[in-house]
């Protein structure tokens, strides 16, 4: 019964995302009246209560889902950065986009120039971002092809995109 309604407030907290992504998009644009910030409460209520519903379970179930939310929310910021970093055709610019948009989270300078990197790789290669958004391309498998962008253009050959889902990242940086 957890299960279920653990999977039930999963399934809410990203068809509020969702909603969100839909109803504002990704440029940024605030309304004028408060309603994204009620939207926004709500989404951190539902991933509140999911985290408690999680909580409630055995830890050695709680461990492989919150490794998949740590991937999948891993993913979206990754995606969001490459949203905000564009392609303008120069790795250099849109990675250095990137940055700024994630310098304002948590995290040491080392992960964000990492992030900024995986960013501007998916912001060139749109069907790398396709891949990462939608779990077949990992987050960490993510830094062999950013380095492969960084000896190019920025683009990778879609050949190799899709021959690296699916692969560890030990596997994508071989």
């Amino acid at each position: 019964m957890a299960g279920s309604t653990t999977a039930a407030t999963e399934e809410d907290l990203f068809a509020a995302l969702d909603a969100l992504s839909g109803r504002y998009g990704s440029s940024g644009g605030r309304p004028a009246d408060d309603s994204l910030d009620q939207a926004l409460d709500d989404v951190a209520a539902t991933f509140t209560s999911l985290l408690e519903q999680l909580g409630s379970l055995p830890d050695m179930l709680q461990l492989p889902r919150l490794t998949d939310f740590e991937q999948r929310i891993a993913a979206q910021r990754l995606t969001v950065a490459a949203r905000v970093a564009g392609s303008s055709g120069d790795s250099r610019t849109d990675r250095r986009r990137a940055r700024d948009a994630l310098a304002g989270g948590k995290g040491s300078s080392r992960s964000v120039a990492r992030d900024a990197k995986r960013a501007a790789a998916m912001a060139a290669n749109p069907g790398l971002s396709d891949a990462v958004a939608n779990g077949s391309i990992s987050p960490d498998a993510l830094d062999g092809l950013a380095k492969a962008a960084d000896s190019t253009n920025g683009t990778i050959p879609t050949e190799l995109v899709a021959a690296s889902h699916g692969m560890t990242a030990d596997q994508t940086a071989d």
